[in-house]
């Protein structure tokens, strides 16, 4: 992305297009996969990794956010870069270093791996909203027409888990492969019809990005 927001640093109507299809789609794949690790870890653990491992499971669920987050930095540090301002990515860094070095022992301290892993979580979402400040402003965007990209699929995937976790809560003693891989499609599926319903009832757009970047292939 970086070269293609290089040859539009100086347009930024264009480059404020192109920033947020790929946020867009960024969203639209980071969080309904983090949200499937969130849901289905348990499972996961258990028939995986074995029964000894199921302590990992709330610091497992806890850094799928910290996913999430470093997919859409991932995103916005190439806008920053291309614009020449480099020196904005570094500083944020720092100051997220710098946070997480403060939070990271007593946490650790008092939660063992899971405080470990708010620690990350906390200091990467409080530097998340400040990269996102910082790059509404600069590409010039309105607050909800960035959020959005972000709160729809959010939404979705907030909605797809409910069947899943009805189905957990009926079939408690039901753990095996396959019933791993049915919570799965049904997680899938559910997912997928939200996202054609609502992109039909309003603007989302997802499923007109989805098809650009499958002819580019």
């Amino acid at each position: 992305t970086f070269p293609a927001y290089s040859k539009l640093q100086d347009n930024i109507p264009k480059l404020r297009e192109a920033y947020l299809k790929t946020l867009q789609l960024t969203a639209f794949i980071s969080i309904p996969l983090a949200g499937g690790i969130f849901i289905l870890a348990p499972e996961f653990t258990k028939i995986f990794l074995g029964e000894q491992w199921m302590p990992i499971v709330p610091a497992m669920q806890v850094l799928t956010c910290w996913g999430i987050i470093r997919g859409f930095v991932g995103s916005i540090s190439p806008v920053f870069m291309s614009i020449g301002n480099p020196k904005i990515v570094a500083n944020l860094q720092f100051v997220q270093a710098a946070l997480l070095f403060i939070l990271i022992y007593p946490l650790t301290m008092h939660w063992g791996i899971l405080g470990a892993s708010l620690a990350v979580i906390c200091s990467a979402l409080v530097l998340f909203f400040i990269r996102n400040y910082i790059l509404i402003r600069t590409i010039k965007c309105k607050t909800w027409e960035f959020y959005k990209l972000i709160l729809i699929p959010l939404a979705l995937v907030i909605v797809s888990m409910l069947p899943v976790i009805i189905l957990k809560f009926l079939f408690v003693d039901f753990i095996s492969i396959y019933w791993f891989l049915l919570l799965v499609g049904v997680f899938i599926l559910v997912f997928a019809s939200l996202t054609y319903i609502a992109d039909k009832l309003s603007n989302y757009g997802i499923c007109a990005i989805l098809k650009q970047n499958f002819k580019a292939l």
